[in-house]
């Protein structure tokens, strides 16, 4: 059963569950490089699309670890503006 103080909604929720998630993809591609490999230009991408929602570091630790990754075409693309 969930307690009371889990069905209340908070403005910060939907952020918090972004870093968290952020989070975990990072580690889970700093651990395997086949999956880095295959999904972190993809990612770095759609992190890129919502950097303005992270707290600095948390962007940072995107760009320092997946940036080098992207290629700088389709990064030019991404970076564009926002549809």
């Amino acid at each position: 059963m969930l307690s009371p103080a889990c069905t209340i909604a908070s403005p910060d929720r939907p952020i918090e569950i972004l870093v968290i998630t952020v989070a975990n993809e990072l580690d889970v591609l700093a651990h395997n490089p086949e999956l880095a490999d295959r999904y972190g230009p993809s990612l770095y991408q759609l992190f890129f699309r919502v950097r303005d929602l992270l707290p600095t570091a948390a962007w940072q630790a995107c760009a320092a670890q997946l940036g080098p990754q992207v290629d700088p075409q389709s990064s030019r693309r991404s970076s564009g503006e926002r549809r």
